[in-house]
């Protein structure tokens, strides 16, 4: 025969014992759950649970995860102070290298043609500014740079037929 069950609690920072909030209480392989309140406390509402014991799961990133397991003999059911241990974050290490001597850039615009002749404007930046990730700084209605994810000035280069090219913009500002 199926019931309802209330399971309560309050989670603390171990070493220091303070309240922690906003941390996932939930039972194992289901959509079940709740959260901490800023003072740690927390309420589970289970309905109709046709099993003898539940395991709910207590975690918080920072947290070493918890799993307790849950005796329902009766219907309101308080588990006391559970203290969550500090857990260092592991991230995986993201090398950056340069493609030295690769002809292919991931961010190559090409425009010519039909292409050219319906963004042209009145200077390279402002031609280029409907392309993705380009931006444009503007210094006027004539000096405007173009800027490729923040890159601009010398780490921007322009090229026409391989030839390095620019416009007044790549004079000074």
């Amino acid at each position: 025969m199926s019931q309802a069950y209330n399971i309560s609690g309050i989670v603390l920072d171990l070493e220091s014992r303070i309240p922690i909030e906003n941390v996932n209480i939930y039972i194992e392989d289901s959509d079940v759950g709740t959260i901490t309140d800023t003072k740690g406390h927390f309420n589970l509402f289970v309905d109709n649970s046709s099993v003898n014991s539940l395991d709910i799961s207590i975690e918080r990133i920072g947290y070493k995860k918890e799993i307790i397991d849950i005796n329902l003999s009766k219907s309101t059911i308080n588990i006391g102070t559970v203290y969550l241990k500090n857990k260092f974050l592991e991230l995986e290490s993201t090398h950056i290298h340069s493609h030295i001597g690769e002809t292919n850039q991931m961010s190559d615009i090409s425009l010519s043609g039909q292409k050219l002749n319906d963004n042209f404007s009145s200077n390279i930046a402002n031609t280029l500014s409907n392309q993705p990730n380009i931006g444009v700084n503007s210094f006027g209605t004539v000096t405007s740079k173009p800027v490729l994810r923040g890159y601009s000035g010398d780490r921007f280069l322009l090229t026409k037929d391989g030839n390095k090219s620019g416009d007044l913009s790549q004079s000074s500002i």
